[in-house]
């Protein structure tokens, strides 16, 4: 075990150093610690995810996951899940339970989970706007997911289309409630059509979030806002017939992503009463939630316009590092997150196959208990012995019973004491297998 502790001191991830060793008829046929692959740039040069400063501002909220679609959506900040990690028992509480929405290679919005989460200090941050008014703030090295696939935020302009997760049920966001019932003016009835739900559901939204308080409404008889004729020849009565002109004018789809189906206007100053032409904007229900709301519908990914970018000075940032897949949802947006390093054992076990050495039969023995990923690996090559010396924090309550089908498959564990003793893990992994 003083050789992996001497190993580890290679290790080029400033989040743990882990080393490891395999051991076949007491040779040492092969070493590993966790760092990047070869020919890559390591952490400890250049930062995480291979780009320095790839983080997120404390504020990001992160989209939560409900296996219920009607449950209420957890979103939680950046600085919210580095807090959290640092108690153990919080830790392994949200390792168990807690869902964030990752987006799978396919393009669809699955549950997935944070294994890490820390500050990263404070670093300059570029705030990111839409056309739709959403925003985030991000490093200038962070990666978003754009209509031409992963790309950092420095390379992004203007006029650029990036991935956005929405929502389709409008009448679930306080703010939205707000703006249109308070500051519009609007009857439930009007808000109703708008979210595409019955008076019912926006009058029970209304008193859930408190929203029964607002200022007389204005006199509206039926020549409100009656202009005359235009220039055009047509005759325009207020809000209906500058909505039908709109729409007639973008073709009745969506500006955004050209559905013809279920299209609305939207105000882009969010005043529903200024029904200028240039102050409307048409876009489809689910573009339209995006505009106001990030409670998302996990299913949703929509492609909009970056309209500016600004630098917004140095605040202090957090990163994630998340699974099964290497991304989340913040604010709405499709963000990477930290990947790079690959795992001691993986290391060891790739340097074996790169050299033709056989790993069946070998043992391993590395200064952290492997994660499940890493224990499927070593099961894998034939390695049935494993000793390790520290827990492993990140690993949850599921994968521990994963990792307790390997030990009933033949997998040893053992746990080196600081008497230097090597005690049997194994059957603490038999037991919670028959305690589930």
């Amino acid at each position: 075990m003083r050789v992996a502790e001497a190993i580890a001191e290679n290790a080029t991830c400033d989040r743990a150093k882990v080393g490891a060793l395999l051991v076949r008829e007491n040779r040492i046929i092969a070493t590993g610690f966790n760092g990047s692959s070869e020919g890559l740039a390591h952490c400890d040069d250049v930062g995480h995810d291979m780009e320095d400063g790839h983080c997120v501002a404390a504020d990001t909220l992160i989209s939560g996951w409900q296996d219920n679609p009607n449950q209420t959506h957890r979103h939680r900040t950046a600085e919210w899940w580095a807090t959290k990690w640092e108690n153990p028992r919080s830790r392994s509480a949200l390792l168990d339970r807690a869902r964030i929405r990752v987006v799978s290679p396919q393009g669809l919005v699955i549950p997935g989970r944070v294994i890490d989460a820390w500050a990263s200090g404070v670093k300059a941050v570029v705030e990111i706007e839409t056309s739709l008014g959403r925003t985030v703030r991000l490093t200038s090295d962070h990666k978003v997911f754009s209509d031409k696939g992963w790309g950092k935020v420095s390379s992004l302009r203007e006029g650029t289309k990036v991935a956005l997760n929405g929502t389709s049920k409008l009448y679930q966001s306080e703010y939205w409630l707000r703006s249109q019932y308070v500051d519009s003016l609007l009857e439930p009835h009007e808000m109703a059509d708008l979210a595409g739900c019955g008076r019912s559901t926006i009058n029970r939204y209304l008193k859930r979030f408190g929203v029964t308080k607002r200022p007389p409404k204005p006199w509206s008889g039926w020549n409100k806002g009656l202009t005359g004729v235009d220039s055009g020849g047509k005759f325009l009565h207020g809000r209906s017939l500058a909505v039908k002109e709109a729409k007639a004018l973008a073709d009745y789809s969506c500006r955004v992503c050209r559905s013809t189906k279920n299209v609305q206007v939207h105000h882009k100053d969010r005043d529903g009463l200024n029904n200028d032409l240039g102050n409307l904007d048409v876009i489809c229900t689910a573009c339209h939630a995006l505009a106001h709301s990030v409670n998302a519908n996990r299913g949703a990914i929509v492609f909009d316009t970056v309209t500016g970018l600004r630098s917004v000075g140095k605040q202090q940032v957090f990163d994630l590092t998340t699974e099964p897949e290497h991304n989340f949802i913040g604010d709405g947006f499709v963000l990477h997150n930290c990947v790079r390093t690959l795992h001691a054992e993986e290391n060891a076990i790739l340097q074996c196959a790169k050299y033709g050495i056989s790993t069946h039969g070998a043992e391993c023995y590395c200064t952290y208990q492997p994660c499940l990923r890493c224990s499927r690996a070593l099961f894998q090559v034939g390695i049935r012995l494993v000793y390790f010396q520290k827990h492993y924090s990140s690993m949850s309550h599921e994968d521990k019973i994963r990792v307790a089908h390997l030990v009933k498959a033949g997998m040893q564990f053992f746990i080196i004491t600081v008497d230097g003793d090597a005690e049997d893990y194994s059957d603490y992994y038999i037991n919670m297998l028959r305690d589930s």
